[in-house]
């Protein structure tokens, strides 16, 4: 843990928690051809706020400029 940001007061707010990795393990099955993390093979879910949540299955690729 690097950091700990409060945002907000009352009973919706939350803290801003910044961490750094330092090791990790992954299973082949979710890496892509080049060895790489494939998000598509993670099935991962992401917190929207409130009682919201979404999966990330619709992911579309934008190259950077």
């Amino acid at each position: 843990m690097r950091q700990i940001i409060p945002c907000g007061t009352g009973p919706i707010a939350a803290n801003l928690v910044i961490g750094e990795i330092v090791m990790m393990h992954i299973v082949d099955e979710v890496l892509d051809d080049h060895g790489r993390i494939d998000p598509r093979k993670l099935q991962t879910v992401a917190r929207m706020g409130g009682d919201y949540w979404c999966r990330t299955t619709d992911l579309f690729e934008q190259k950077r400029p």
